[in-house]
């Protein structure tokens, strides 16, 4: 019954998707006007001449482009319950983000308007879609699993809920997710992540499975425990309904082969969303293809700033092809906001994207400007070639004699290639193929030597995020940093591990 009646309001509610698809400037201009006129009522809108916003073009020359160093000190009052700060009124939600490049935390604010127009009305909106290809999708027929972060209560905020976006999610999720989610709430949200995956495996062993979310690394580590506990030889086995992922935060490619072996069936579906502390963007708009839909009435208005550049534009300016830093302004406070992330506009009618990396995680080392993507999309590449596996990975710069220099890989292997250095060399020559600069400098050794590359023992990575307090929720390992230190840490690690 409940299938019945959900699955009906999702395929209505594409009408209001298909709206803002068709008007995307007219709703996005309406939307930073209103989210302006509430502005009014702050410290910050006053301190800013917000009453004499009338426009875009007089909103940026108001309010500068910040990123959250800037706006630390305003968040900061607001977690020790300052009100009319940065938004009308108290805002006690603070989602916390993984702090992957700099190893500190960020507490983002977060309104309950927001929790409820952007968050879960971008989940309802993925569900829309959804239901419009997949008329009898079924997901409500059986059990969905959302493997979550965890709440924190510290002291020095005392009335205050921090913790990942994910278990504010649970804690506020609508009826009807309630109805079908699993594990329970204590289970989902525990802080010891062994302790989740310990109990998630004997819950979710006694339910109805069709639907499953969650970061891949940790989803595959779940899976696995699963597929040991049983002795099946894959998820179909365990679940005959299961059939869909929704998956975000970190690029699916390399994952993808692993899920395939765990989940072997055409027929399953992988759903890509760009979804974040910060809030919640985009949704594939076909299944299994490329392309992110920006959604435009989710209580954020987008600017996009060239990679590099002082260039900045609003959805209209958008053009393909092109990286941009991704900046909002949102109900929650942020005002021009620097996400930090990288993304690429795809299509402008409608606007699709895709998420190209963050523009704290690169190498730029010797002038090669190699982005997440670029390792992905090689790492993929050269695995495809030597028929292995990749988990996970790291690369930093490392500096050698008479000024070259090169770049220094750990990747942790499910399945190891043959030949780690035929593999090095594929992955060389794949990196050049997908960037450029990095093949201009290392044509003939000009200032790149060849890439060196470490394999670490299966489940290095995992050891070494336990030892850093960083399992589970929404943490990830840092794929690129433009320094050495995760690199030393890990190999560090490994030397002394065991």
């Amino acid at each position: 019954m409940l299938e019945f009646f959900l699955s009906r309001v999702f395929r209505n509610r594409f009408r209001q998707v298909e709206g803002w698809m068709r008007e995307p400037v007219r709703y996005q201009n309406e939307l930073l006007l209103d989210i302006v006129y509430k502005g009014c009522f702050t410290e910050f809108g006053a301190k800013h001449g917000f009453e004499k916003v009338k426009d875009y073009d007089s909103f940026t020359r108001q309010v500068p482009i910040r990123t959250y160093a800037e706006f630390f000190p305003w968040i900061e009052r607001m977690r020790k319950k300052e009100e009319h700060v940065l938004w009308p009124g108290l805002v006690d939600m603070f989602s916390k983000s993984s702090g992957t490049t700099s190893g500190k935390s960020k507490y983002i604010p977060v309104t309950r308007e927001y929790l409820e127009l952007n968050h879960i009305q971008g989940a309802s909106d993925t569900l829309s879609i959804l239901y419009q290809q997949y008329p009898q999708l079924g997901i409500f027929d059986g059990k969905n699993m959302v493997i979550g972060g965890s709440i924190e209560n510290l002291s020095a905020y005392p009335g205050v809920i921090s913790g990942d976006i994910s278990a504010l999610l649970l804690n506020n999720m609508p009826w009807y997710a309630k109805q079908v989610f699993t594990p329970s709430l204590d289970i989902a949200t525990a802080p010891d992540w062994e302790y989740k995956l310990r109990e998630t495996t004997k819950q979710i062993l006694r339910e109805p499975l069709v639907m499953f979310a969650g970061v891949p690394t940790w989803l595959i580590v779940l899976f696995r425990n699963i597929i040991a506990e049983t002795g099946k030889q894959d998820l179909l086995e365990v679940w005959p309904q299961l059939k869909l992922y929704i998956h975000g935060g970190v690029n699916f490619a390399p994952a993808k082969p692993l899920f395939q072996q765990l989940i072997p069936s055409s027929q399953f579906i992988y759903q890509e969303v760009y979804n974040a502390s910060e809030g919640y963007f985009a949704s594939q708009l076909k299944s299994n293809e490329g392309g992110m839909l920006l959604l435009m009435n989710n209580a954020v208005f987008y600017e996009f700033k060239e990679l590099h550049s002082d260039h900045v534009v609003p959805v209209e300016g958008l053009k393909t092809k092109v990286a941009y830093q991704l900046i909002i302004t949102n109900t929650c406070g942020l005002w021009r906001y620097d996400t930090g992330d990288v993304i690429e506009c795809l299509n402008t009618d409608p606007v699709t994207i895709k998420i190209v990396g963050r523009s704290t995680q690169y190498i730029n080392a010797f002038g090669e400007e190699v982005v997440i993507e670029n390792a992905e999309q090689a790492v993929s590449k050269a695995c495809a070639q030597h028929d292995c596996q990749a988990t996970d990975f790291t690369v930093g710069p490392k500096y050698m004699d008479h000024g070259k220099g090169a770049h220094e890989w750990i990747i942790e292997f499910d399945k190891s290639p043959e030949h780690l250095e035929a593999f090095a060399e594929s992955l060389d020559l794949a990196l050049q193929a997908v960037n450029s600069d990095y093949e201009a400098k290392r044509t003939k050794n000009i200032a790149l030597s060849r890439l060196i590359i470490h394999e670490a023992p299966k489940g290095t990575f995992y050891r070494w995020m336990k030892v850093q307090g960083r399992l589970g929720g929404q943490h990830k390992v840092p794929r690129l940093k433009n320094d050495r230190t995760v690199l030393e840490s890990l190999l560090d690690f490994i030397l002394h591990d065991g």
